[in-house]
């Protein structure tokens, strides 16, 4: 009879005997199988009720609290099975007959053990809220993540079967999470079943990950997503019990696109951003309708995903990686651990290169300057001054932060743009005053026009590199980036007016030339201006 059962069913009909001759059964029912099936554990069916939130020892105290032990009686030995045990048996082999299978494993044993709905194992699993389809749904679920494989050579439990029981085990803590808020979102909606849409909410409502990172920057929120939602699916009648919910084919397709983008990324994790990409793939969903109905291009969100993944690929979801447990198939990376969150998921290269930029120019401007005041004896003038102190905070802004590892998502050119603003309104402000014959300065470097000149042009060049290394940060949204650089630019003009309009006033034009050799232009000053 037991010819095709794996180990682990045989097992559990072990296990049920002695479960029966505990409770001084002289006979094996449905709930000493049940009870057999809790106990070993470790057999899909034992993952099933986990995955379907389960308790296995409140199955446990049900089944004792219905039924009642026998008299104390010497019983030993193998047990005769009641007629509704043996049906059970007898459903678990068509169960397996159905599915393909070449062997009776423990999940054919739990769907033989619902079918039989008179015996009192049925009872009590449909007392706390199971339904067979469920069960049966979700041993596909289990059972289809790695194929299915003859087992006449070997009767345990399958290698396909052991590979997709543990299907979330590479799951990040954020992305076992989405799931469970997708979950919780089908039974909101009193859905008996989990689609592509409930895993767009959970990815939202998780908040945390990189998918929520990037949907948060779309200006995608819960709200929004849930209202269209609504407009695309309608709620359900009856209110759906508290388990954990069989997966649409098209939520399956989601997590198979899912493993797939983790796959070709070489993640040896699955992370919030791959089930994103999931979805983006699987355009049939009603998760790809919601994304069109807010506007969204899905090649565009595609693209925004991955260039968040080419600035920080190591180091994206690091922080809760230790979930994943063992690498996809053909995976040999090894990721390093990190302390950053979402926000600031790795160096970002482009935006790296920008700060290094910036740090070099201001430190070359800075050199100048002070080679004109130092070296060649020019005195600075108040707005020389403001120039040279802009520089230095350009220049110690881009230092200690490139030092302290601190250049991600272009944030340091952003702090710097406000004051390579001001240092530009500064300079231009100079110059403006030395072209209309306010005043007149010294030259600059290597006779290469004025002094003022030569500043304007520096700051020009600070400027527009600095607003491109902020712009790098491609992790934002353009309308976002664009508003942030706005804001940044216009403070520091505001820093400009403060600077100018707070400078000392211009001395009076002389009344006579000034003396080359006494007072010479080794500052700005107001020029002779001869009288008619």
């Amino acid at each position: 009879m037991y010819d095709h059962f794996t180990d682990r069913a045989r097992k559990v009909m072990q296990l049920a005997n002695q479960e029966a001759l505990r409770f001084n059964h002289e006979y094996i029912g449905t709930e000493h199988v049940l009870l057999g099936l809790i106990k070993e554990g470790s057999g899909v069916a034992a993952h099933v009720l986990k995955n379907l939130d389960m308790d296995l020892r409140k199955i446990r105290q049900e089944v004792e609290r219905l039924v009642q032990s026998g008299p104390d009686l010497e019983i030993k030995g193998k047990l005769p099975q009641t007629p509704r045990a043996k049906t059970v048996i007898k459903y678990a082999v068509e169960e397996a007959r159905h599915l393909n299978h070449d062997y009776v494993g423990t999940e054919h044993i739990l769907l033989g053990l619902l079918r039989e709905d008179e015996g009192v194992a049925a009872q009590v699993l449909t007392n706390l809220g199971l339904k067979l389809e469920w069960v049966r749904e979700e041993v596909l679920n289990l059972v289809r993540g790695a194929g299915e494989t003859s087992e006449r050579s070997q009767p345990n439990e399958s290698h396909a079967t052991e590979a997709s029981m543990y299907v979330y085990e590479r799951f990040t803590d954020r992305a076992r999470k989405v799931m469970q808020l997708a979950n919780r979102e089908a039974q909101r909606f009193n859905h008996e079943y989990i689609g592509s849409e409930h895993i767009l909410l959970g990815l939202i409502e998780e908040g945390g990950g990189v998918a929520a990172h990037v949907l948060k920057n779309l200006d995608v929120d819960l709200s929004k997503a849930r209202h269209e939602v609504e407009k695309l699916v309608q709620s359900g009648p009856d209110k759906v019990p508290m388990v954990k919910l069989p997966q649409m084919p098209g939520a399956k397709k989601v997590i198979e696109y899912t493993m797939e983008e983790a796959r070709k990324l070489n993640h040896n994790y699955v992370g919030t951003e791959h089930i994103l990409l999931g979805l983006l793939r699987h355009q049939e969903g009603v998760a790809a309708e919601v994304f069109k109905n807010l506007g969204l291009q899905l090649d565009n969100v595609r693209e925004m995903v991955l260039n968040l993944l080419d600035d920080g690929t190591q180091q994206s979801e690091v922080g809760e990686r230790g979930a994943a447990r063992g690498p996809l198939p053909a995976t040999r990376i090894n990721v390093a651990e990190s302390r950053s969150e979402v926000g600031e998921r790795g160096a970002a290269r482009g935006a790296f290169f920008w700060s290094v930029a910036v740090l070099v120019l201001s430190l070359i401007a800075l050199a100048g300057s002070l080679l004109l005041s130092i070296g060649l004896g020019l005195k600075a003038c108040p707005l020389c001054f403001y120039q040279r102190s802009f520089v230095m905070g350009i220049f110690a802004v881009q230092a200690i932060g490139l030092v302290a590892g601190r250049a991600k998502g272009g944030f340091l050119c952003l702090l710097s743009l406000p004051l390579a603003a001001a240092g530009l309104g500064v300079a231009a402000f100079h110059e403006y005053l030395v072209l209309n014959g306010t005043l007149e300065c010294p030259g600059g470097l290597f006779e290469l026009g004025t002094a003022p000149a030569q500043s304007l042009a520096a700051f020009i060049v600070l400027s527009v590199v600095t607003a491109l290394g902020a712009w790098a940060a491609r992790s934002e949204h353009r309308s976002r980036r664009l508003r942030t650089a706005l804001a940044a630019a216009g403070l520091g003009l505001v820093l400009a007016g403060l600077s100018i309009a707070s400078a000392p006033p211009l001395p009076p034009p002389p009344a006579a030339p000034y003396d080359p050799v006494k007072q010479p232009l080794d500052t700005c000053r107001p020029p002779f201006v001869p009288r008619r």
